[in-house]
């Protein structure tokens, strides 16, 4: 049983752990799907909350799944654990029977589930949380409750840091589908060359029959029902629609993507107040990759944002969905190659050694970029497992050998009074 309870700690500690760490690692995205629960559960009221909580919940998320796993206050944890895990299982249950959303974004865009493979996992996840309350009586003391409450709070300190610096930046490791690396133009290519064959339902004499456009019944037969199903092309993916549109309202994505220049893209998903300082700063900051043969575009929502006015002759506009994805910061600048995504930048930190980034090759950009940032999620991940496991180690020995200094002391005062 003893193995058992081990087991299911590690289990469930180690997906909680997972699961909080990448979604604290892109709090826009995941406020996009806490958004989507928001609407489908018509509680739009709600909508203020929506980044708070994609802060807030992953780093409780990942909190629980280091105390279970750490054994850190484990009487109170276990309980914690045990409520969070049933109300979402409830909720999974009903998202699995309804389908109000495509999926539940329980570790983020980088391990995509359905809503029934989630059920699944938190009804496996469930029963875990189930046996490590049973036996929390069980988990070997590591240190003093202070030294605990000190340790719980250095987690909550790191994950905290880790969604902060992802809300006011950009992702460390991006999984969405404008990622470092991605093609865009192939990404078009998959998404127009698909086939669709439409077939009619027509009933006569209580019997359906299935007809193509090219051979439709006569006057005798009802019309029931139209089905039109994929025959050709990959499965279609509605997260990715690169439809950017001029000030005419015409599209311009193939134009966009097709040009030889490297292109960048300054995204606005939402409206902001900028100074006339500021705007000025911008369009110098464009003026001058211009000069290094670049092409500059503002890119955001409407006509009538403050942003539209930064460069007035080359702003694009795309719907909410295309530009937050393709750069969560809001005002975020992004570098394409020939259609192919190089690199991202948050609002606050646009490189002032553009010339040399242009000199350099943009396959090489990119692969330095990605292995950089996954040199850093690693790190990141391997420092935060180190110190769950190596100080659980080490905090054991050092509490046996305090305790056994204090029976030791104890027993010392006892043989003198005994004396």
């Amino acid at each position: 049983m003893r193995l058992i309870r081990a087991f299911c700690r590690f289990v469930f500690g180690l997906t909680f752990i997972l699961s909080g760490f990448l979604k604290a690692l892109d709090p826009v995205g995941f406020s996009l799907k806490i958004n989507e629960y928001l609407i489908a559960f018509k509680l739009t009221f709600l909508d203020i909350f929506t980044e708070p909580l994609a802060i807030f919940l992953p780093v409780v998320e990942f909190v629980i799944g280091v105390s279970v796993l750490k054994g850190l206050k484990v009487n109170v944890f276990s309980r914690v654990a045990l409520c969070f895990i049933g109300f979402f299982t409830l909720l999974t249950f009903f998202v699995a029977l309804f389908d109000p959303v495509n999926d539940c974004g329980c570790f983020g865009e980088a391990i995509p589930l359905s809503n029934w493979e989630t059920f699944i996992k938190n009804i496996i996840l469930s029963i875990a949380a189930v046996i490590v309350f049973y036996g929390k009586d069980n988990v070997k003391k590591i240190a003093s409750s202070t030294t605990q409450w000190i340790y719980i709070g250095l987690y909550t300190l790191i994950i905290v840091i880790i969604a902060l610096y992802s809300y006011i930046s950009v992702p460390f490791i991006d999984f969405g589908v404008y990622r470092l690396g991605t093609d865009l133009v192939e990404t078009q290519n998959i998404q127009q060359n698909r086939e669709y064959q439409t077939t009619f339902i027509y009933e006569k004499d209580g019997v359906q029959e299935n007809f193509t456009l090219d051979n439709l019944p006569d006057s005798s037969w009802v019309y029931v029902d139209t089905k039109t199903v994929q025959v050709y092309g990959e499965e279609e993916d509605p997260s990715i629609d690169f439809a950017i549109r001029d000030s005419n309202g015409d599209y311009v994505s193939d134009e966009l993507l097709s040009k030889q220049n490297p292109v960048f893209i300054i995204s606005y998903y939402e409206d902001k107040v900028i100074s006339e300082s500021d705007s000025t700063d911008i369009a110098t900051y464009a003026e001058s990759l211009v000069s290094d043969g670049s092409d500059v575009y503002v890119l955001t929502l409407d006509p009538e944002y403050n942003v539209s006015k930064i460069l007035p002759q080359n702003t694009l506009y795309a719907d909410f969905k295309t530009i937050i994805s393709f750069n969560r910061s809001n005002g975020g600048l992004t570098y394409l190659d020939n259609g192919v995504v190089v690199h991202k930048w948050a609002d606050w930190n646009f490189p002032n050694n553009m010339t040399e980034i242009l000199e350099t090759d943009h396959e090489v950009l990119t692969i330095v970029s990605e292995m950089k940032d996954r040199i850093l999620f690693g790190g990141i991940l391997i420092f935060v497992y180190f110190l769950i496991i190596i100080v659980r180690a080490l905090s054991l020995i050092v509490y046996k050998i305090k305790q056994q200094g204090r029976l030791g002391a104890a027993s010392g005062v006892n043989c003198k009074k005994r004396e």
